[in-house]
């Protein structure tokens, strides 16, 4: 089987904003060969507002986000196995790529591999923390790493093996999900990467990061959407 890539990605009216540049950017993405979306909402006018996208959408409406997210995560790695392609390419729909990131992610020829990116910068209160930021990537205890703390302990090195990288920009070797979705679940109280990379590490998946396209992976979340406070981080941390 030739190395191509099956894009994935579950879509909501919430991200609206930013679909139709996200669109223009995915058709520009290099070794994409495949590409699904999948609509968890019930809301009719997103579902019409979709028909005009320029690549295939499922839709599985749903009332409960966590439902919504792990059904349609299912739907994206059935239809994955269903193709020819050797890698999947969950990329959330506000996590925006350089054309050559899927290409570059291909020559690492890692089971997984994903790109940080950047969640928010910490705040407390109304004062806003610019000076470091909270990235995707977690600890054994699910704690984020900061950006610095992410570069520190990567020492300089292109890639390196982490904990959790989330499914917001990975790209998982086929073998993996041949693995997964036969004991895949939908959970009504939590997000399916929990459950997925609880797999990956009780059936010992390496689990890497690129540290070298940290700078072309940009993240556009809703614009209200709060990711950390830094009291609450630091806390945790201590824990």
């Amino acid at each position: 089987m030739s190395n191509s890539i099956f894009l994935g990605s579950l879509i909501h009216p919430v991200k609206r904003y930013c679909l139709p540049s996200w669109i223009e950017m995915v058709e520009e993405l290099n070794c994409v060969n495949n590409v699904l979306l999948v609509n968890t909402s019930d809301d009719q006018k997103f579902k019409q507002f979709t028909n005009n996208f320029s690549f295939p959408v499922s839709h599985l409406p749903s009332s409960n986000m966590f439902h919504g997210i792990g059904q349609g995560r299912i739907e994206l790695f059935r239809n994955f196995l269903d193709s020819s392609d050797s890698h999947f390419l969950s990329l959330e729909c506000d996590v925006f790529t350089a054309p050559d990131v899927p290409e570059i992610l291909l020559h690492y020829n890692k089971q997984i591999v994903s790109v940080p990116y950047v969640l928010g910068y910490m705040y407390e209160n109304s004062r806003r923390l610019k000076t470091d930021y909270l990235i995707s990537i977690t600890d054994q205890n699910r704690v984020h790493d900061t950006l610095q703390e992410f570069l520190n302990r990567s020492q300089g090195t292109p890639i390196v093996q982490i904990n959790e990288g989330g499914l917001g920009c990975s790209l998982i070797e086929r073998s993996v999900i041949e693995q997964y979705l036969p004991i895949a679940e939908v959970s009504n109280d939590r997000c399916d990467d929990q459950a997925f990379y609880e797999f990956c590490r009780g059936h010992n998946i390496p689990r890497h990061a690129s540290v070298e396209l940290i700078t072309k992976v940009n993240h556009y979340p809703h614009f209200h959407m709060n990711y950390g406070v830094y009291a609450q981080h630091l806390q945790r941390k201590s824990q």
